[in-house]
C-alpha cells in the first residue's frame, strides 16, 4: 500500500472482517483512523491493535443507518486530528438467503437503511468535510454485482431546473459514469470544480478477469457458431444440387478370373 502518511481516515464497519484488515493496513501505512463500528467491543479491540503498532486511531459508535450517527463520525475525525483526508464506507448488513418474493419486507428494509441510506448518510457529511479542505478520497464495498445502463445527467426538461445537475454536465471535467471502478464527481461549480475520488472497491481486478474470460468465451461461440451455419449452408446447397443417379444391371465379364472369382453370370448392382 502507498504511503499514507499525514493522512485522516475513517472506516466504518471497521470492527471485523474487511472492515479491521483495511484498518490495520490504512494504519500501518501512517494513515490516522477512525473506527465507526456498532459493536464497541470489536471496535475497540481494532483501536487496540492498531496503537500496539504504534499508529494512532480511536473508535466512535456509530450504525450507519441514522444520519446523526455518520455526521457524529466525521466531526469525531475533526476534533481528534482536524481534517478528514479518506474514508472506507464499509458497513453492510446481509439479508435472508431466500428468493425475493419469499423476503419479510421489515427484514429487508433494513437492507436498504444500512447499505443505501447509511453509504449516502456517510458520504454526505464526508463530502463536505473533504471540501472544505480540497478534497479527498472515497472507497466504499458493494455487495451485489448487477448489469446495469448509467447513461449519466442528461440536459431535459426535467434536469433543467435543478442547479446541482446542472453544474455537473456543464461542467469542464463532468462525470465519468457507466461500469468504470474509478471515477470522479463535481459537487461544485462548472468554472472551479472540486473533486472527490471515489473507489468502488469489490475486488475489481478479480470482475474485469471474470469479465475478460465470459467475453473470449462468448466470442468463441459465436465463432462456433458461425463456422457451423456455414457449413450447414454448404452442405444443403450441394445436396440440393445433387442430382439422384440411375442404377443399371451390369453382368460381370466371362474370364477365367471372373469364373474363379464366382463373378459370372452374376448380376451386380452399380451406379453409371
Amino acid at each position: 500500500m502507498a504511503s499514507l502518511a499525514n493522512k485522516v481516515g475513517i472506516v466504518t464497519g471497521g470492527g471485523t472482517g474487511i472492515g479491521r484488515a483495511s484498518a490495520l493496513a490504512m494504519a500501518k501505512a501512517g494513515a490516522s483512523l477512525v473506527i465507526g463500528n456498532r459493536n464497541a467491543k470489536l471496535g475497540e479491540e481494532v483501536v487496540w491493535a492498531i496503537e500496539q503498532a504504534d499508529c494512532r486511531a480511536v473508535f466512535q459508535v456509530t450504525d450507519v443507518s441514522k444520519p446523526d450517527d455518520a455526521r457524529t463520525l466525521v466531526e469525531r475525525a475533526v476534533k481528534e486530528f482536524g481534517r478528514l483526508d479518506l474514508v472506507f464506507n464499509n458497513a453492510g448488513a446481509d439479508g435472508e438467503q431466500v428468493p425475493l418474493h419469499e423476503q419479510d419486507i421489515d427484514k429487508a428494509s433494513v437492507l436498504f437503511e444500512v447499505n443505501i441510506k447509511g453509504v449516502f448518510y456517510c458520504m454526505k457529511y464526508e463530502i463536505e468535510e473533504m471540501l472544505r479542505t480540497g478534497g479527498g478520497s472515497m472507497v466504499y464495498t458493494r455487495g451485489i454485482r448487477v448489469n446495469a445502463v448509467g447513461p449519466g445527467p442528461v440536459e431535459t426538461l426535467l434536469f433543467g431546473g435543478m442547479p446541482a445537475v446542472a453544474s455537473v454536465v456543464n461542467s469542464p471535467r463532468g462525470v465519468s459514469t457507466g461500469s468504470q471502478h474509478k471515477h470522479e464527481d463535481t459537487f461544485t461549480g462548472p468554472r472551479q470544480p472540486q473533486h472527490v475520488e471515489i473507489d468502488e472497491n469489490v475486488n475489481a481486478a478479480a470482475e474485469r478477469d471474470d469479465l475478460n474470460q465470459l467475453r473470449a468465451a462468448l466470442a468463441a461461440l459465436t465463432r462456433e457458431r458461425d463456422v457451423l451455419t456455414r457449413t450447414a449452408a454448404f452442405l444443403i446447397k450441394k445436396r440440393k444440387s445433387k442430382q439422384p443417379m440411375p442404377l443399371t444391371t451390369v453382368r460381370a465379364p466371362h474370364t477365367a478370373r471372373a469364373h474363379r472369382e464366382g463373378f459370372a453370370g452374376k448380376p451386380s448392382r452399380r451406379r453409371a
